[in-house]
């Protein structure tokens, strides 16, 4: 298994399986977006405390640095920022 992180590139020896999550703000002439990719990527601890996902595995709690917890939006599509 590869220990480099598939969204900075960075070796890191400890990775984390998430689904990126792609998070457009709404504007005024546009709505906004949250779109759950389906395949599972291997993320460093920074990726996962910096950018939307979902952990991977079949528990929710489990597979995430953050102990669940969604970096990405809710349902009022606020991008945690």
């Amino acid at each position: 298994m590869s220990t480099t992180c598939e969204s900075c590139g960075a070796d890191d020896p400890v990775l984390y399986a998430v689904r990126r999550r792609y998070v457009t703000p709404e504007s005024w002439d546009t709505p906004g977006s949250d779109r759950l990719m389906a395949e599972v990527e291997q993320w460093c601890y920074a990726c996962c405390t910096h950018y939307p996902h979902e952990p991977a595995g079949a528990d929710p709690t489990a597979g995430s640095p953050e102990g669940g917890a969604d970096s990405g939006a809710d349902s009022a599509g606020d991008t945690g920022s």
